[in-house]
């Protein structure tokens, strides 16, 4: 009984994976090279003072024709980040900084960049991002007529070092998952160090309302209020021009904190199909984990399961390289492989140390 279970979860799971394929296939690369609309780039920043000069000499560079404001959010920073920015932004009536008083956090940023502009379109990155010079042209040309919201793709720098490749092929399958989800109209992730939205459709959903009680998500819970009120809006940017780096983690600490933040904010999502698809990878890295245990080790049961794991690895592996290819990154086996082996421990134990009241972010306590 264990083991059909077992079969049944793993041929589910890579079904799954064929679904998401297809998706990926789906999604439509959309031009509309004639929208030039206002756009105000909102950038949360919170001790950012070694990267943000850089990305914002980025944007200046921006090769976007239409009226355009770079809006920096600054969050309480207190390694100079201020000041930095208000060297560089000087003589620059496109660049605003602005500074959160009496809050904080990403979402009181975002909302207090959004309030802040009367752009039709609003676009986020992070502070420690790169952005090519096309990143807001090919954004904006995304925005179909009934378009309220857009996905865009994150990839990490390529740094030398075995765990910046794992990293990497990790933050692809989820970017990946991600975009293949939204080709099917079902939208579940996206990424705030690159999406957009119309600023209309942010105040018609009250923004985070609703979701301040999360620190993090402040992504995916307004993909999901945005498709809910406007079906079949939601697109993703398959442009190699609108393609967003950033850095991976350098420590595996900092790397736990992060992606325990991340998995903070399920217990707080509404949409069913999102929350589905959550307990069903953490029930399959769960299983994977036990099942050796609950059949004893009896060795034909162990052969059973290993060459089940085995399949699952095929078909992960070719959906993360399609991905990969179009982040111009190669998938090399033996990180894939490790992975492959930590990733439902991986999984299980994020999913368990996000029910802790608090993290760590930007050095600061979060509940």
């Amino acid at each position: 009984m264990i083991e059909w279970g077992f079969i049944i979860l793993i041929i589910s799971y890579c079904l799954f994976i064929v679904y998401l394929w297809m998706g990926w296939e789906r999604i439509p690369v959309s031009q509309d090279e004639d929208y030039k609309p206002f756009v105000a780039v909102i950038i949360p920043v919170r001790n950012e003072g070694a990267n943000i000069q850089s990305l914002l000499e980025e944007l200046n560079a921006q090769t976007y024709r239409g009226e355009l404001e770079i809006l920096i959010i600054d969050d309480h920073s207190e390694d100079g980040t201020r000041d930095l920015v208000e060297e560089y932004i000087t003589g620059k009536p496109s660049f605003k900084l602005i500074s959160l008083q009496d809050a904080f956090g990403k979402k009181n940023g975002l909302t207090k960049g959004v309030i802040s502009t009367k752009a039709d379109i609003i676009l986020t990155i992070d502070g420690d991002c790169q952005a090519p010079k096309t990143w807001v042209e090919v954004m904006v040309q995304s925005f179909q007529t009934q378009t309220q919201f857009v996905s865009g793709s994150v990839a990490f720098i390529k740094e030398q070092g075995f765990f910046n490749q794992i990293q990497s092929i990790e933050f692809a399958s989820l970017i990946g998952s991600g975009a293949a989800l939204i080709g099917w109209d079902k939208p579940v992730m996206a990424n705030g160090a690159n999406m957009g939205f119309r600023r209309n459709a942010f105040l018609n959903v009250n923004g985070f309302k609703g979701n301040e009680q999360t620190a993090s998500g402040d992504d995916v819970f307004l993909l999901h209020k945005i498709a809910k009120k406007y079906p079949q809006s939601i697109a993703f940017v398959k442009q190699e021009g609108a393609l967003i780096k950033t850095k991976s983690q350098p420590t595996i600490k900092s790397f736990v904190h992060q992606r325990i933040r991340w998995a903070s904010k399920w217990k707080a999502y509404t949409d069913m199909f999102t929350k589905t698809t959550a307990v069903l990878v953490f029930a399959l890295s769960l299983s994977i984990i036990t099942f050796p245990f609950l059949v004893n080790f009896d060795s034909s049961a162990l052969f059973l399961w290993a060459n089940l794991v085995v399949m699952k690895a095929f078909f992960d592996f070719f959906f993360i390289r399609q991905i990969a290819r179009f982040m111009d990154e190669k998938i090399a086996l033996l990180p894939f492989v490790l992975l492959h082996i930590i990733y439902p421990f991986y999984v299980v134990f994020t999913a368990l140390f996000s029910f802790r009241k608090s993290y760590v972010w930007k050095g600061r306590n979060v509940s």
